[in-house]
């Protein structure tokens, strides 16, 4: 929209994780698994790749390929938001999102079938205490009173929050025009 522009300096930096049951054998596997990969993701530029298609990209690329899932370990019960695109949030009457790929692809990698619901954060949070979820598969802002009750994944994206004012209304360096 030319007629606004923001401010350069973001308000809030912050990293997001996905977030795993606490304290249970299984959901250490999981995070562990899930880390491992997406240090993998990292490593070869995949995450980059990765987050230009879901956040830059052309929508008729933002697809995910469901082949490969065996669910020869078992199945994984995963949460998400359908809200928060483009993370997570319905495409054609389906889940789909930068998360729901990340979730995706670390099913087939380590051969995992998934159930996957919708939830509100508070739902999610509730149900990875309660064991109802292996994982919410959502940008988990990481806080210490979330970790008294949850694990959470090393970091799957870096955002944060900017101000975007009418154009009319600023000026200055520190100000960048759309």
């Amino acid at each position: 929209n030319s007629d606004l522009a923001y401010f350069k300096d973001p308000l809030l930096i912050d990293d997001y994780s996905f977030a795993f049951s606490k304290d249970t054998a299984k959901s250490e596997i999981l995070r562990s698994q899930f880390n491992e990969m997406i240090n993998e993701l990292l490593d070869s530029g995949d995450i980059d790749r990765l987050i230009y298609k879901w956040m830059f990209g052309p929508e008729n690329e933002r697809v995910i390929d469901e082949s490969g899932l065996t669910g020869e370990n078992g199945e994984i019960n995963a949460a998400c938001l359908a809200d928060s695109p483009p993370f997570e949030y319905y495409q054609n009457n389906k889940l789909s999102g930068y998360c729901i790929e990340l979730l995706t692809l670390f099913a087939k990698k380590y051969g995992y079938k998934v159930k996957l619901e919708e939830a509100k954060v508070t739902s999610i949070i509730a149900g990875l205490t309660s064991g109802k979820y292996d994982i919410g598969a959502s940008i988990f802002s990481v806080t210490e009173e979330r970790k008294k009750s949850m694990s959470f994944s090393d970091t799957i994206y870096t955002g944060g929050m900017i101000l975007i004012v009418r154009k009319a209304d600023v000026s200055g360096s520190n100000i960048i025009y759309f």
